[in-house]
């Protein structure tokens, strides 16, 4: 089984670099919002 997973062009291939690009674009959007969440929490005293 081990065999035919790494042997397997579409998973080692197109398949592996859509999700690294989902994987990326997820971490940057999330670090974004992240980003942006914690400074209006230290714009605003109130919270």
């Amino acid at each position: 089984m081990s065999d035919t997973q790494t042997r397997s062009p579409a998973v080692a291939g197109p398949g592996r670099l859509l999700v690294v690009a989902l994987v990326a674009f997820m971490v940057k959007a999330h670090a974004t919002i992240v980003g942006d969440t914690a400074a209006s929490m230290t714009d605003t005293p109130g919270g």
